[in-house]
C-alpha cells in the first residue's frame, strides 16, 4: 500500500519569543558592602585582643550590615513603568503623602528615593 499522505507537510515552529532581559541589580552596594565586613572583622579582632574597647559588639554590628548589603545586592531593582511620570521633588512627596497618597506612592514605586522622608 502506499502512503495516503504524501503531500503532507509539518506545520511551522511556533516563532521564538526574545528571552526576557534580567532586571539590573545594585551592583554598586558590594564594593560598600566588602568594605564595612573588612572594618567589621578588624574591630572584632581588636575588640577581642583588647586594643579597642567595645570593639567586640561594634565590629560584630558592621560586619553583618556589610552582609547585608552584599546581599542586597543581588535583589533585581524594580523597572520603571513606560509612560511614567518624572520623579517627584522631597516637597512634593511630604505635601502628597497627606492630599494624594497613592500618587505619591506610585511614584515612589517607580523612583524609589526615600532620602526626603528621612531628612
Amino acid at each position: 500500500m502506499s502512503d495516503p499522505n504524501q503531500g503532507f507537510q509539518p506545520p511551522p515552529a511556533p516563532p521564538l519569543t526574545p528571552t526576557d532581559v534580567p532586571a539590573p541589580r545594585p551592583v554598586k552596594l558590594r564594593v560598600p558592602a566588602i568594605v564595612l565586613f573588612v572594618l567589621g572583622v578588624i574591630m572584632l579582632v581588636l575588640g577581642l585582643l583588647k586594643v579597642l574597647p567595645g570593639g567586640f559588639g561594634t565590629g560584630v554590628a558592621f560586619a553583618f550590615w556589610g552582609i547585608l548589603l552584599f546581599a542586597f545586592s543581588f535583589i533585581p531593582l524594580p523597572r520603571p513603568a513606560s509612560g511614567d511620570e518624572p520623579p517627584m521633588s522631597g516637597i512634593q512627596k511630604l505635601l502628597g503623602i497627606f492630599f494624594e497618597p497613592t500618587r505619591v506612592f506610585k511614584n515612589l514605586r517607580s523612583h524609589p528615593y526615600w532620602l526626603a522622608p528621612f531628612s
